[in-house]
């Protein structure tokens, strides 16, 4: 059976699970527990007794009734109890209350001060798992919660099984892949789904990425705003950009797990070493867990996020022409607004443009084969450089490797982007591009290499 716990003036989590079988009898005072330090990432503290002094957490260091730990930003902790697993975030301080068998069943309860802990109860002896907070809630046997405190609200959220959430003498069950909050001196809110920022916090910091939200992708199309001749500080988020022109944004070439635009494309055509700048603003509700720009170019192109300098690829870098190019931008995300700025340069007289997509990244799952070519090709003879172009989607795992091989002989590593040269003749040429997740893509040419 299920049991609910009021604790007046004050917010509960409670876990109950009751055997139908009676245990033999403890005292009644119970048989005391500890909770022991497995994991201290970075600045933890905790004084082990209520009389203790805080000192640094170490693994093993047990934590008895009354004792503390905290974690400051950027750290986090993780504890074990005959229960399971509790997780403390950044900026969190909890109490171990009391950890006790009693007349055979686990008795554990937590005070949660601040911060958020994410708990994994995994025992199958009977258990009564509570988290104090100011409100309550009560889940069972081998649930998967998480409890946050911030301005004065708890907000609870259930990964698997059922949490009961109780304030004000009234209570909610919260069940898999919902939440509720309690706000200051009212009853629990109705559960709603899973937000999009609290899955994607479960497929991180949770610890389980089934939970995390679609990938998101910030792409090139006609929201873009762009100028001819900007001032200094044009990739800045604080920059003025009220004086300049929203892009016309035309469909482009083939895109993996993505449908970008072209960025000055035929509106700018034949003009001999134009520059143009693109800029846009785009607001992260919640941090990845990754985060990747891809982007096609003809010719040059500097890009920045918030700022700083990403990818550059100019005359001294790369080729002329088409090329792909992809960066990891996962610590230049940040939560709020971000700026996605662009550079581009037509470094002769013709179609020039730039094509991208930022992919704010979540799942784990690699979906995209690689895409490969071999570019600087004609049906003609052909006398020059020939160089490979591979790219990955940006929110799979990006290419680790670039080959080619000529008239079915030997594989052979190129770096993209780096020219090669045939003998004269015809040759079949065949390229490969293969991705983190061992995931593959080809392409092939028929040369005339010399003269007819």
């Amino acid at each position: 059976m299920k049991k609910k716990y009021w604790i007046a003036g004050g917010l509960v989590l409670v876990a109950v699970i009751v055997a139908g079988i009676v245990l033999l009898l403890l005292p009644s005072r119970g048989q005391e527990h500890t909770a022991t330090v497995v994991e201290a990432v970075n600045k933890v503290d905790a004084h082990p007794r209520p009389k203790d002094g805080w000192e640094p957490a170490i693994v093993d260091m047990l934590i008895y009734g009354g004792g503390q730990v905290r974690t400051r930003a950027e750290s986090s902790a993780r504890l074990e109890l005959l229960e399971g697993l509790v997780r403390l975030s950044a900026d969190s301080i909890f109490t171990v209350k009391e950890s006790v068998t009693r007349q055979g069943t686990l008795l554990t309860t937590l005070f949660l001060q601040e911060g958020r802990l994410w708990v994994h109860l995994t025992t199958d002896q009977p258990h009564e798992f509570t988290v104090e907070t100011g409100n309550a809630a009560a889940a069972v046997r081998d649930t998967r919660f998480s409890v946050k405190v911030a301005d004065g609200e708890t907000l609870v959220s259930v990964a698997e099984g059922e949490v009961e959430l109780i304030a004000q003498e009234q209570s909610v069950t919260v069940a898999e892949e919902e939440q509720a909050i309690v706000k200051p001196d009212q009853p629990p809110s109705p559960p709603e789904p899973l937000s999009t920022e609290e899955r994607a916090l479960w497929a991180i910091e949770g610890e389980m990425p089934e939970l995390a939200p679609e990938d998101v992708h910030i792409i090139t199309d006609g929201t873009w705003k762009f100028s001819r001749d900007p001032s200094t500080g044009w990739q800045q988020q604080d920059y003025d950009d009220s004086g300049w022109t929203a892009v016309d944004g035309e469909p482009c070439q083939e895109f993996p797990g993505a449908e970008p635009a072209c960025l000055w494309d035929y509106p700018y055509r034949y003009v001999p070493n134009n520059t143009l700048y693109f800029r846009t603003i785009f607001d992260v509700a919640y941090v990845p867990s990754r985060a990747r720009i891809v982007t096609l170019v003809d010719d040059d192109v500097d890009i920045y996020l918030n700022g700083t300098l990403v990818l550059h690829d100019g005359e001294d870098v790369g080729t002329s022409g088409i090329s792909w190019w992809e960066a990891d931008v996962t610590d230049l995300i940040r939560s709020g607004t971000n700026i996605l700025a662009f550079r581009g340069v037509d470094t002769g007289e013709g179609t020039a443009y730039v094509q991208a997509a930022l992919g704010l990244c979540f799942g784990t799952e690699d979906t995209y084969d690689p895409i490969v070519q071999i570019m600087n090709h004609w049906e003609e003879w052909f006398d020059g450089d020939i160089y490979i172009e591979a790219v990955d989607a940006p929110c799979d795992a990006g290419v680790v490797e670039v080959a080619y091989r000529v008239d079915g002989g030997p594989w052979q590593i190129v770096k993209p982007h780096e020219g090669f040269q045939l003998p004269p003749g015809e040759h079949d040429v065949e390229a490969r591009a293969t991705d983190g997740a061992g995931r593959q893509g080809f392409d092939s040419w028929h040369f005339r290499i010399g003269q007819p």
